[in-house]
């Protein structure tokens, strides 16, 4: 599902005409720490849940009973203290990838079972980096698909395009695509330039087009399929719980080539006002420490 282009100015312009000297950080934190979270909640909830069951309705005229068993790809999934996400994202890759095998890295106090999943259970708080560095061992297959736990595909999602473009391309490693925020509606734009400047550089320059589908980038979003060798050559580095994204392709640099596909993409419905998950995801002062001591003279 396509959601108007013309619907992201119109609730741009709203949020200017309701807070014309706030930014969206500002927007968001006054929404979601003060008061104000006990009205704006349940708006957020009741807007997302009905922009989901819009996109249930169009994929029924949509979706396509296919046989996904020759993509030679696994889905793997990071979750953390977010156990209703985990399932809805669960629940849409199996009813559009039937055939796609599903590993899930759970680092939650009491990990989350689903049936049809391979569950791969960490110690508490592990982060981001140990878990998805856990279920890339698990991975069997030639290409690995990489999540998080707050996404939901569509019948629009597209991976046999990425797929097919790395089975063509050899000189691509990872393609990366996009996924829609809800419920703003607003395309979540990846700053290639948001990676940490080292004395490697890129195989091929950003803006290579390839195929005419994917353009080379330094950094796509975490919404990506790669050659599972490929992605174990980069690897995880578990000292990063939170700030793993820009560390890993800046890592990546030199080693691999990534690029973006517009034409994969996902829905993307974050929990804002969960509390409990946002203390352990908001407090990054350690990797921002220990990012600044290895990049920043």
């Amino acid at each position: 599902i396509r959601w108007p282009a013309t619907t992201n100015t119109f609730y741009l312009a709203s949020l200017l005409w309701i807070c014309p000297s706030m930014n969206r950080h500002q927007l968001r934190n006054l929404l979601v720490n003060t008061k104000l979270r006990y009205v704006a909640g349940p708006v957020y909830d009741s807007a997302l849940l009905l922009q989901l069951k819009i996109a249930d309705f169009y994929d029924i005229f949509k979706t396509k009973t296919v046989d996904n068993s020759d993509l030679e790809l696994t889905a793997i999934i990071k979750t953390f203290e977010r156990p209703k996400q985990l399932r809805r994202l669960v629940k849409s890759l199996k009813k559009h990838y039937p055939a796609v095998p599903i590993i899930i890295a759970d680092d939650s106090k009491i990990p989350t079972e689903i049936d049809g999943t391979t569950l791969v259970r960490l110690p508490f708080d592990s982060g981001v980096s140990a878990g998805r560095a856990a279920a890339l061992e698990q991975v069997k297959t030639r290409y690995t698909w990489n999540f998080d736990d707050d996404l939901i595909l569509t019948s629009g999602t597209n991976a046999e395009l990425a797929v097919s473009g790395l089975n063509r391309n050899q000189q691509l490693d990872l393609i990366g695509g996009e996924w829609l925020n809800l419920p703003q509606l607003l395309w979540c734009k990846v700053n290639e330039n948001e990676t940490f400047d080292t004395d490697e550089r890129q195989i091929l320059p950003s803006g290579t087009i390839i195929d005419d589908n994917f353009e080379v980038r330094d950094k796509v979003s975490s919404f990506f399929i790669a050659r599972t060798e490929k992605l174990r050559a980069v690897g995880y580095r578990p000292e990063l719980k939170r700030l793993d994204h820009a560390y890993f392709f800046t890592r990546a640099r030199g080693k691999i080539v990534s690029a973006h596909c517009k034409k994969m993409y996902a829905l993307h419905a974050q929990a804002p006002f969960d509390q409990n998950y946002h203390s352990f995801r908001d407090d990054y002062e350690a990797d921002l420490q220990n990012l600044s001591e290895r990049y920043i003279k």
